[in-house]
């Protein structure tokens, strides 16, 4: 019972990174103007993924299904490739 609560979390973890990491390639195409480079956005779209992907566990809506953690994930990494745009701006 552990063990598969324990891999449901690695797998979750893994699914995070993997959005994250398409957010922030799809990112990279998308801001062209004002280019991070693929490596820096799609490490700032694995951070943004995993934060929101961790985000409904810490408002306790984290046991409504995986679903919801996938919603923030991509959430989460468009908002971090959002905010690290503007802050290129400055």
């Amino acid at each position: 019972m552990v063990l598969a609560s324990l891999l449901d979390a690695l797998w979750a973890g893994i699914v995070w990174i993997a959005i994250g990491g398409v957010a922030g390639a799809i990112g990279d195409y998308v801001m062209r103007e004002e280019r991070l480079g693929t490596a820096v956005t799609v490490v700032i779209g694995i951070g943004g993924g995993v934060i929101g992907g961790l985000f409904p566990g810490l408002i306790g809506i984290g046991d409504k299904g995986n679903f919801w953690t996938y919603l923030t994930c991509v959430c989460g990494a468009i908002a971090a490739l959002v905010f690290a745009r503007r802050q290129v701006r400055k």
